[in-house]
């Protein structure tokens, strides 16, 4: 679970605290007077093992006859909301969905920089290689997979890159890169998308090398849009982090992660070698050219 959700539901369990203190309760009483069985409950609640409703909410400060505090822990619970949510609640009428708000965001976000360790991000994936992302989350998490319209959407992403006047920094690690997410034709077209993507003018493409030292390790991928939201993607959820301090921490790190890779022809050479250490595709179509959903490199 991430730091900031943890401190989230922490903080909102210590105000919920202090307001049963003022009862003179302890934990099972309090429990009584709340009409719960036991006091594990409240328990979870005050030590943020557990987030509250908005009904527990409501209760809590009937209880402790505080009614003006219930505005006060709304905040504080849409915080925790804000900072989890879970995947199932977002893809269940399909991983399309999901898509088209990734789109609405990017559109409305002039500076993006992505990191990620184990896979090309959507906004450089060629449609076989978001074809085989998104069939295995719609398994995954036994969603409606509605993949085709999820495959249009993540492409027209991309159309954002030739956009003047934006900005498009990512990084990835060289895992990323030899990590197989399909057959050797989908691979080996996804490795000369990136070489084009090498190229682009608002873009600024680099890769991090096993070869190289990364202090910072390579925990997991996040996506910081201008300076106002990190997204940050686990299996089971996505966390939303917009506190100043948390956003600034990810920009550091992502620094760092900026200093460790390589970039112009050191990239396209780890590129190049990459696909030529993989398997003959099946498909005697593949040729190495680069996939058209990028387009042609933009030139100065």
């Amino acid at each position: 679970m991430s730091s900031n959700l943890q401190q989230a539901r922490e903080a909102l369990g210590g105000r919920l605290r202090e307001l049963r203190r003022t009862t003179g309760l302890n934990g099972k009483e309090f429990a009584v007077k709340l009409g719960w069985y036991g006091a594990s409950r409240v328990s979870k609640l005050e030590l943020g093992q557990q987030a509250p409703s908005d009904q527990d909410l409501v209760q809590w400060t009937a209880a402790c006859e505080v009614p003006e505090a219930l505005t006060e822990l709304r905040v504080q619970l849409n915080a925790v909301e804000t900072f989890y949510s879970e995947w199932k609640r977002q893809l269940y009428a399909g991983v399309h969905v999901r898509q088209r708000e990734l789109v609405d965001m990017s559109a409305h976000t002039n500076r993006l920089r992505i990191f990620e360790c184990s896979t090309v991000p959507g906004i450089l994936q060629t449609p076989d290689y978001a074809r085989c992302r998104f069939e295995f989350d719609s398994s995954l998490h036994r969603v409606k997979p509605e993949v085709d319209d999820a495959v249009r959407l993540r492409m027209q992403m991309q159309d954002l890159l030739h956009i003047s006047g934006r900005s498009f920094h990512v990084v990835l690690t060289e895992t990323a890169l030899r990590q197989v997410m399909g057959p050797p034709e989908v691979m080996l077209g996804q490795l000369d998308k990136l070489l084009l993507a090498t190229a682009l003018r608002n873009l600024r493409f680099g890769v991090i090398p096993f070869s190289n030292r990364l202090d910072v390790g390579a925990r997991h991928g996040f996506w910081i849009l201008d300076s106002r939201l990190v997204l940050v993607e686990t299996f089971g959820a996505e966390l939303r982090l917009t506190q100043p301090g948390e956003i600034e921490l990810y920009s550091q790190i992502f620094g760092q992660l900026d200093d460790a890779a390589v970039y112009g022809d050191q990239a396209r050479r780890l590129i190049t070698h990459v696909s030529r250490s993989l398997p003959a595709p099946t498909d005697s179509r593949h040729t190495r050219n680069a996939d058209p959903a990028v387009g042609a490199p933009d030139t100065p």
